[in-house]
């Protein structure tokens, strides 16, 4: 993969992404998890375009994903101009004649994947900052503000970290993993999810902001988040059940809500309609998925190998 870094680099900086297309992720995600996802990373170019699909292949061989293991939304391909790049990448893919399957692609980039026929798959709730202002957003919750007054009251305060403070991004992470515990969902039940966000988070200290909710040494609530130029993602979220009649989660999720509206940002809540978000947002992004059977995949296949490498 470190061959594909300067055309994977001035491919991103030219297209519509997210953070889950940086090469610096998908590169540290094709290491920490190559023993569950071998990387097929497949770039192609013509003199009037480009194209990178940053695939894998798991489950025994028999399964097409995008890099990223279970902890990558937003996941999608790098195209740009000629679309007979993305053609040629996707007939690469075509040869390995597997099941594929990818999810959470945003409505936005749902075009790169017309030919793949892609379903509803869940929604993405968020707050738009040209629908809402930090003063208006704050006058619409009451409740929470109140909620807000009687943590303070109690000397619960809130604190910002950025992706460097490795200790912090680690306490969070595990704190959710023993709260999870009987989840047969709990991601960081797997102590390598862990390791692997707390580098990634380092790998550019700016690109997260971490804000927790402390009394003394307690942490109350924790949310991290992720930065993707003027949108501020809300990643994962955790709060100490035993302070649950404050509302500690939503609490930190409505302050930082309104301090990002603030800052000039808007707010995207990521993959779900959970409560605590729609409560929140103003609108919603919808996500799709890809399904396609091994015999979908294989007729991607050329009758002549594909220029891509």
């Amino acid at each position: 993969m470190e061959r594909l870094r300067p055309a994977w680099e001035a491919l991103s900086r030219g297209v519509t992404r997210s953070i889950f297309q940086d090469f610096a992720w998908n590169h540290l995600a094709a290491r920490v998890f190559a023993d569950r996802e071998a990387p097929f990373v497949v770039y192609s170019e013509n003199s009037n375009g480009a194209a990178l699909i940053p695939a894998a292949i798991c489950r025994d061989g028999t399964l097409i994903v995008l890099l990223g293991e279970t902890l990558f939304d937003y996941r999608t391909v790098l195209t740009h101009g000629d679309p007979s790049a993305l053609a040629a990448a996707w007939q690469e893919i075509g040869n390995l004649r597997q099941q594929l399957w990818v999810s959470s692609l945003p409505e936005d980039w749902r075009g790169s994947w017309h030919d793949w026929e892609p379903r509803p798959f869940s929604a993405a709730p968020a707050l738009l900052r040209r629908f809402c202002s930090s003063d208006a957003f704050a006058h619409q919750h009451p409740g929470i503000r109140r909620s807000w007054r009687r943590l303070q009251e109690r000397e619960v305060k809130l604190e910002r970290y950025s992706g460097a403070d490795t200790a912090i991004t680690r306490q969070i992470l595990q704190c959710k993993a023993r709260q999870l515990r009987n989840d047969p969902n709990n991601l960081f039940a797997d102590c390598r999810r862990i390791e692997f966000l707390t580098a990634a988070f380092a790998l550019d200290p700016g690109s997260a902001d971490i804000f927790t909710l402390e009394r003394g040494s307690q942490l109350v609530a924790a949310l991290i988040t992720l930065r993707d130029r003027h949108v501020r993602r809300f990643y994962t979220t955790y709060h100490d059940v035993r302070w649950g009649r404050f509302s500690p989660g939503v609490v930190l999720l409505y302050e930082v809500t309104r301090q990002s509206l603030a800052e000039g940002l808007d707010c995207d809540y990521m993959t779900g309609t959970q409560p605590h978000k729609m409560r929140l947002a103003n609108t919603t992004v919808r996500l799709y998925r890809v399904d396609a059977t091994p015999e979908q995949v294989g007729m991607r296949a050329p009758r002549e190998p594909a220029l891509a490498a």
